[in-house]
């Protein structure tokens, strides 16, 4: 099934300075970075994080977000960039820095943190600039390899909601509601998943080549409720649009 990715950063100009499913969010854990290799970087790649902020304190007011986590991605630009290697720090004026975790795919934890706002901080890369688009994400927070399909399912509803959220008014009318799971597992890995119904018997959807399958919504599987079970535990989850008609309400 072709799904297409909701790719929230397309126009938002804000994140724009520096030059759209998963494991729970990363948390903004301490640990040992090299702010050398970070700070020395001629002409780093940074995005302020007053920029980002703003989708941070608006996905901190939603009421409904226990299933989901905001995340920052960083796409290479450049066919040099490896995110294998990428460090990242927030840095601001006087002595303030923190180390920032970089997840699979470039996903980096965006902690809540008004010191930042207060110190001026950026995000510093130790690539130089150009290097990195960066993207807002909204995960499904999930970690294992079984899941519902209704708790599946309620969690895109609730991912949804939350991007809708972060859009502008223009983007809310040019793309329509998710109406899929999105599940990724890296470039060439080969996983399936399986969904038994009673219903409508045995669905098995594979990767495709970017190791992506889609999950699309459907209201028997929903009343239904079967177990939706991952050959292997997926990298990421996200919100995505199949091509039907067929959607969450």
């Amino acid at each position: 099934m072709h799904t297409t990715r909701r790719l929230l950063t397309l126009t938002l100009p804000l994140l724009a300075a520096s030059a759209v499913v998963a494991q729970n969010a990363p948390a903004a854990e301490d640990q040992t970075l090299d702010r050398v290799e970070i700070t020395e970087q001629r002409d780093p790649e940074f995005i302020p994080y007053r920029a980002v902020f703003a989708y941070i304190e608006k996905f901190e007011q939603l009421r409904e977000r226990d299933r989901i986590a905001l995340v920052l991605r960083v796409v290479p630009q450049r066919d040099d960039v490896e995110l294998s290697g990428l460090k990242v720090r927030l840095v601001g004026d006087g002595d303030y820095t923190r180390p920032i975790e970089v997840s699979t795919g470039g996903r980096l934890a965006v902690p809540y943190d008004r010191s930042a706002l207060d110190h001026n901080a950026d995000f510093m890369f130790n690539v130089r600039s150009g290097s990195l688009k960066p993207e807002i994400n909204v995960l499904i927070r999930f970690n294992g390899q079984t899941i519902s399909y209704r708790e599946l399912m309620d969690s895109l509803k609730q991912a949804d909601k939350a991007e809708r959220e972060l859009m502008t008014f223009a983007q809310r009318l040019m793309f329509p509601h998710s109406n899929a799971v999105a599940a990724g597992f890296g470039q060439g890995v080969q996983a399936t998943v399986t969904i038994e119904s009673a219903r409508l018997g045995t669905q098995r959807l594979a990767t495709n080549r970017r190791g992506v399958v889609g999950i699309e919504f459907n209201d028997e599987l929903y009343a239904e409720n079967p177990a939706v079970e991952f050959s292997t535990a997926p990298d990421w989850l996200i919100a995505a649009i199949a091509p039907r008609k067929s959607e969450p309400n």
